[in-house]
């Protein structure tokens, strides 16, 4: 299991609780951040690319998501297309 880890990435979005992101911490698990998930005007969002952690993968969007240019195009606000 300690040779697959380094491989892994937890998929924690939504609504995460701080023993889950311990956990991950701990075992050096990377987690994920959604650019579409940036922009709801709070400066702390953890989906913000000025605040990303080390040790993430950073994604567009996800299965759920429109596609970038569908979001930028047809969903995002004036505020949110940069």
């Amino acid at each position: 299991m300690e040779d697959a880890l380094p491989r892994l990435i937890a998929e924690d979005t939504g609504f995460i609780t701080p023993d889950v992101v311990e956990l991950r911490r701990r075992l050096g698990i990377p987690g994920m951040r959604v650019f579409q998930f940036a922009w709801d005007g709070n400066p702390a969002n953890e989906h913000k690319p000025n605040n990303y952690e080390r040790n993430l993968a950073a994604y567009t969007g996800t299965h759920d998501n429109n596609t970038l240019l569908g979001w930028r195009l047809e969903e995002a606000t004036d505020a949110e297309a940069l």
